[in-house]
């Protein structure tokens, strides 16, 4: 089953569990400072590929997400998420692009990495909120 962009976009829906991350990725001008105690990107991509791997398997640690975000992961949407990202297989490359705080929330960091799969290349944007909770996860077709 491969990925359509029509079929992406219908589960890229599901999983913006906060409007600010899509804000933040969009948003050029220059931000505040952030009271968001940000991670490295390199240990940040460690949980985010750990989480689009949970998303295609559907094994979902509820106790890394913050409330809003494990609501937002219904069991259906789960197995929605997972007939859609399964088929895409392991990563061929994951590569951090750009880290920034989410203008609605400065306590909530954004980090955006690319994502190259055989068949397709999706840009992840993982946020974590100021506890390190997992707090929003997007996916968007790579420009």
């Amino acid at each position: 089953m491969r990925l359509t962009v029509t079929g992406m976009a219908a589960i890229l829906c599901v999983l913006l569990s906060l409007c600010a991350v899509r804000a933040a990725v969009a948003d050029t001008s220059p931000s505040p400072a952030s009271t968001a105690p940000a991670a490295s990107p390199q240990d940040t991509a460690a949980r985010a590929k750990d989480w689009l791997h949970r998303l295609q398997t559907g094994d979902i640690d509820r106790a890394q997400l913050t409330a809003q975000m494990s609501a937002a992961l219904s069991p259906d949407k789960v197995t929605q998420i997972s007939s859609q990202f399964a088929p895409l297989g392991d990563p061929a490359s994951f590569t951090f692009l750009e880290q920034q705080p989410v203008p609605s929330d400065p306590t909530m960091t954004a980090y955006v990495y690319r994502v190259v799969f055989k068949t397709t290349t999706l840009n992840e944007i993982f946020s974590l909120d100021k506890d390190g909770k997992v707090a929003g996860i997007l996916f968007q077709p790579a420009q």
